[in-house]
């Protein structure tokens, strides 16, 4: 099993990876499948880089007007949020564009094309906020986040990512 974590002011995240992405009899059938294993061991690489990668931006933006725009601080709980919610999602679904968010959350972005998007941003009170833009159709809400990604947007993201531009 390969864990990560990142830590800030005695406070830690850790994130089990393959117990996330994946169930141990599916962990078991990959191994078997090299094609899906390579597949596998691909994404989770790029999933533990991205939760490094988190720290990174939370050192950028923990003081307010971190964009000289007035931007808020991301505080250290939406940085485990979004460390959370990133390793939440199933190995099927890439890892998302990140960024910080002027107010003060960090946000996934999934980007196809000029409208064909799908935007969610996460802050430090497990509350997820959502668009996706399908061509001339859009759709958002809100979701609550309690480590586990939400129905709603699990089948948003899939519908960006199957449907044709």
């Amino acid at each position: 099993m390969t864990s990560v974590a990142i830590s800030y002011a005695g406070s830690s995240f850790w994130a089990s990876h393959t117990d996330r992405l994946v169930s141990e009899e599916s962990y078991k059938e990959l191994k078997h499948e090299s094609h899906l294993w390579d597949r596998f061991s691909a994404e989770r690489g790029s999933r533990m880089n991205a939760v490094r990668e988190l720290r990174v931006l939370f050192d950028e933006t923990s003081e307010d007007n971190w964009d000289c725009h007035g931007g808020k601080a991301i505080d250290w709980r939406s940085i485990e949020n979004a460390a959370r919610l990133l390793v939440s999602f199933p190995f099927n679904i890439p890892v998302p564009d990140i960024s910080p968010d002027p107010a003060g959350e960090v946000t996934f972005e999934w980007y196809r094309a000029p409208h064909h998007m799908v935007s969610m941003s996460i802050g430090a009170n497990n509350e997820l906020t959502y668009a996706g833009l399908f061509g001339i159709n859009s759709t958002h809400g809100e979701e609550r986040f309690d480590d586990e990604v939400p129905m709603e947007i699990l089948q948003l993201i899939t519908r960006h990512l199957e449907e044709e531009i």
